[in-house]
């Protein structure tokens, strides 16, 4: 049976559901068992002065003195059980579970079939690098990125970007001398530590110019907060608070000889270069792609 039928015969359910119900609200309901924990007074129709003394809740209107009724006017009452209630109530709320929960299962395949769809978007991007690099292993690159990542944190948090100068490019090492720099006026120290990655995604692959950039989603969690240089005192965030950051990370790859002759990143001048060098015109530091995977951008998606 299709889903929208199913939920049409529900739906007129619920109506009538809700047809039965309505004329009993309309009646002036008495429960015959919500308990009757109030005494009454035997010499007369009046409730126990005891009970209700000086209560004006109960007006002349709700109870008569000539009659023995509750509500004498000429509205019709009508004893419903606690039972009657329960039960109608019970199949309108099976009802309304019954128009909910396929919506709930169709959320839940969705999931499932989205995490599928994830895990062969991957093997597509896979298979796109390895008409570039036929050896490429995803495992093996996981890690080397992940070290990669390692690397350059413990760079940047002892000030000593030269070690980190072959597997960043050269933009992203001019951001992060900038950064640092600000941080060593102010005599403070980023501290990252305690690193563990829960997992990684290779989320698409891009070639052109004879290289190849690989765009991965790594989710990590470590301690970070900032400290005095001096003094060692934390000045921003928790030292014993474990942080879950997911970040989109790009690396670069060469997908032919490596080329002596490339441009600044700074003023766009033509270097040539061995290993490494400065621009002889605005003196910014460069380094030569090596061959291997670098890192040209970490950007935090989010955290918690």
């Amino acid at each position: 049976m299709k889903k929208k039928k199913i939920y049409k015969i529900v739906f007129v359910l619920m109506i009538i559901t809700l047809l039965t119900f309505i004329p009993l609200v309309k009646e002036k309901l008495i429960f015959s068992d919500s308990g009757f924990d109030t005494s009454y007074d035997s010499g007369g129709s009046s409730w126990s002065s005891s009970s209700w003394d000086n209560d004006d809740s109960w007006s002349s209107s709700s109870w008569n003195d000539d009659d023995d009724d509750y509500y004498s006017s000429s509205g019709s009452s009508r004893e419903v059980t606690r039972l009657e209630m329960i039960f109608i109530l019970s199949i309108f709320v099976f009802l309304l579970g019954m128009a909910i929960i396929p919506n709930l299962i169709s959320e839940i395949k969705s999931k499932k079939n989205s995490k599928e769809t994830k895990e062969e978007l991957e093997n597509k991007v896979i298979k796109k690098i390895r008409e570039y690099i036929p050896d490429f292993d995803k495992e093996q690159f996981i890690q080397e990125g992940y070290k990669i990542y390692l690397d350059v944190q413990d760079a940047w948090m002892n000030f000593d970007l030269d070690k980190v100068k072959n597997i960043v490019s050269n933009e992203l090492l001019a951001q992060y001398e900038s950064q640092l720099a600000t941080l060593e006026v102010k005599g403070e120290q980023n501290i990252m530590e305690d690193f563990k990655m829960e997992y990684a995604v290779l989320q698409n692959a891009l070639v052109e110019n004879d290289t190849i950039d690989l765009t991965v989603v790594y989710c990590i969690k470590f301690k970070d907060y900032i400290i005095n240089q001096s003094t060692k005192e934390v000045l921003r965030g928790n030292k014993n608070k474990i942080n879950t950051v997911t970040y989109e990370m790009h690396f670069r790859k060469e997908l032919k000889g490596v080329d002596n002759h490339i441009k600044c990143p700074n003023c766009g001048a033509d270097v040539d270069i061995v290993t490494s060098a400065k621009c002889p015109y605005c003196h910014t530091k460069i380094v030569r792609d090596s061959g291997n995977w670098v890192l040209t951008q970490k950007r935090n998606k989010y955290q918690r």
